[in-house]
Formats: structure tokens, sequence, C-alpha cells
């Protein structure tokens, strides 16, 4: 009986263990994510961001897009601090939910500083290539302000 408990105990701690170092695996990747979008954003560079959002992206695909190449001509600069706090993996469907933390900075000629902190839930998905890309964002959209 002693030996039954144990066993089962051991298991638990395994697939307990396991889950962890998934989770630890999809926070990492999801701050890896956001990372390259935010010097995408710093280096204005439309096609490094976009090579972060999936093809099957939830939203208008060329439109984020166009979203971001107004946010790089119409403003100076746009700085982004991304903390993802809870990541949470949906094996049935494969999407990976992050509640995240964002502090954006935007400079424009026109309408002068613009600063926003808050938290946003983003959702991934693993491409069959193993990369971690953008799926679903919400509206007002987190990346992309100028929207067409």
């Amino acid at each position: 009986m002693l030996k039954k408990g144990f066993l089962t105990g051991l298991l638990f701690l395994f697939l307990f263990g396991c889950a962890s170092v998934r989770d630890y695996q999809n926070h990492k990747a999801v701050s890896a994510a956001l990372e390259r979008m935010n010097q995408a954003y710093q280096t204005k560079n439309v096609d490094a961001f976009m090579q972060v959002v999936s093809p099957s992206y939830s939203g208008n695909r060329d439109k984020l897009k166009l979203a971001v190449e107004n946010d790089f001509a119409g403003l100076v600069s746009v700085t982004y601090v991304t903390t993802p706090l809870e990541v949470t993996e949906n094996e049935e469907i494969g999407k990976i939910s992050a509640y995240v933390l964002f502090s954006r900075y935007a400079d424009s000629a026109r309408f002068g500083h613009y600063n926003e902190n808050g938290e946003v839930l983003l959702k991934f998905k693993y491409e069959e290539d193993g990369s971690l890309k953008l799926t679903e964002m919400p509206s007002p959209p987190l990346y992309g302000m100028i929207i067409p």
C-alpha cells in the first residue's frame, strides 16, 4: 500500500514537473517573440515585425502591416517594454495565451509625447518550423497604433 502511494506521488511530481518545464519554455518563447517585435519597432523594420505574426493571424494581417508601417512613418520613435505575467497553453487547440504588462512610449513630431501603460491578452501558437508567432491581438491593438 505504501509502495502504491509512493509511486502515485512520484508520478504526480513527474507530470507536474514536466508541466512546469513546458510552462517555463512557453514563457521564455513568449518573452523572445515580444522582444523581437519590440526590437523591430526600435529599428523600424516592418518585415522583422511581420515575421513574428502568424500567417493564420485572426485579424487582418495586411491591415496590421499597414498600421505598423503608419507607426513607423508617423512617429519619430516608439519604444515598448513588455513583460509576460501569466502564460498558459491550451494543448487542445495549440495556442498560448499571455497576459502582458506593457509600457509604450511614442514620440510624434506633430503631437508630442505619448505614454501608455497597461495589460493586454495576446495569443500565440507554435508554427510548423517551431517558431512562436502572434495569432490574436485585441482592439485597440498593442502594436500598430495608427490604424488605417
